[in-house]
């Protein structure tokens, strides 16, 4: 649940939490990874950036992008990639206030309605890049 006042932020995700409080997740490291900011506030109040709800659903209508990572050895690995997402409610540090794995909506849908889960990498001088309605929240 997002709860509360100020802006969420969201980050990559190496590993998920393991601690149901949204604590123990590693994040890419290196000095250019940093969250990014969702225009969305934590009472859930939306901008421009994001659609109408449906069903308790809401869907970016735009663009999120992270910063371009400088980084030699970029931000995930083959052997360990970006797995997850994180909503946060810092732009550093703290836990996490919902998460999910990261899920390919190219791909057919299971039998239980989910996308195939998938992972990433960012190599450097790449971005990565959630495009316009693939970033589904479901507000409970």
């Amino acid at each position: 649940n997002l709860t509360g006042s100020g802006e969420c932020w969201l980050g990559l995700l190496l590993t998920a939490p393991t601690n149901e409080n949204g604590t123990g997740y590693t994040e890419p490291s290196g000095a250019s990874y940093e969250r990014m900011q969702l225009n969305i506030n934590a009472a859930m109040q939306y901008t421009d950036k994001w659609g109408t709800v449906s069903g308790g659903v809401v869907t970016n209508i735009d663009e999120i992008c992270s910063s371009e990572c400088k980084e030699d050895a970029g931000w995930g690995t083959e052997d360990a990639p970006i797995t997850h997402f994180g909503i946060f409610g810092a732009k550093t540090g703290g836990a996490a206030l919902a998460w999910d794995k990261l899920r390919d909506i190219t791909g057919q849908v299971d039998e239980n309605g989910l996308y195939p889960i998938t992972t990433l990498t960012v190599a450097k001088n790449e971005v990565a890049v959630f495009r316009k309605e693939t970033l589904m929240l479901k507000l409970i």
